[in-house]
């Protein structure tokens, strides 16, 4: 029995990884590697030659941009010109303004997120 791993020969993320009874060669664009990998969401790190936990960058950008845009859709009552914040209706614009603004800050999608206006 082969056990062994097959990772993208670019970003080193996992695609297949198991024990067979043949030793198959890597698909173009992969390599193997003659080790089972911890799991799918892993990556090998061709300079310490160990398996590193694999977060996608997209996935961690399209979360932050669902929060933005729920902050966003649950502020929207704010602007109306029947709003019940008429006093506020300035901090709330700054505010909705802050979070559409955000993906340039430069931790983005790792941001700290505005404080809402008080009620």
């Amino acid at each position: 029995m082969y056990t062994y791993s097959f990772i993208n020969s670019t970003t080193g993320k996992v695609s297949w990884s198991g024990t067979q009874s043949i030793l198959l060669d890597a698909p173009v664009g992969e390599t193997r590697i003659n080790l089972k990998a911890p799991g799918l969401d892993y990556k090998w790190n061709f300079d310490s030659e160990k398996w590193e936990s694999y977060i996608d960058p997209m996935e961690s950008i399209n979360n932050a941009l669902k929060i933005r845009n729920n902050l966003l859709a649950k502020s929207d009552y704010t602007q109306m010109a029947d709003s019940t914040h008429p006093g506020t209706k300035t901090e709330w614009a700054t505010y909705r303004q802050t979070l559409r603004d955000i993906t340039a800050d430069s931790n983005w999608p790792n941001v700290t997120w505005p404080e809402k206006p008080t009620d």
